[in-house]
């Protein structure tokens, strides 16, 4: 099970894959007079997979509502 949920977290309908090739992709942010600050991209790592599921159905349940009430306006 363990397993199965690390592997759900790399799902790209959840986290797109990004661009960059290197293993991990960081940021480094400073300004004059402030402390660095370093931004690391940890990919889905943190991810609730069964709330980005329930999110992705909502917004599907929603789209065709929409839809039926356009098609109910049009006639």
């Amino acid at each position: 099970m363990r397993r199965l949920a690390k592997a759900r977290k790399s799902d790209p309908t959840l986290v797109p894959l990004y661009k960059d090739s290197s293993k991990h992709n960081t940021v480094v942010v400073s300004k004059p007079g402030r402390p660095a600050i370093k931004f690391v991209d940890v990919g889905g790592k943190f991810v609730d997979v069964k709330d980005a599921f329930r999110r992705i159905a909502e917004r599907e349940r929603r789209a065709r509502a929409k839809e039926r009430r356009r098609r109910k306006a049009r006639h």
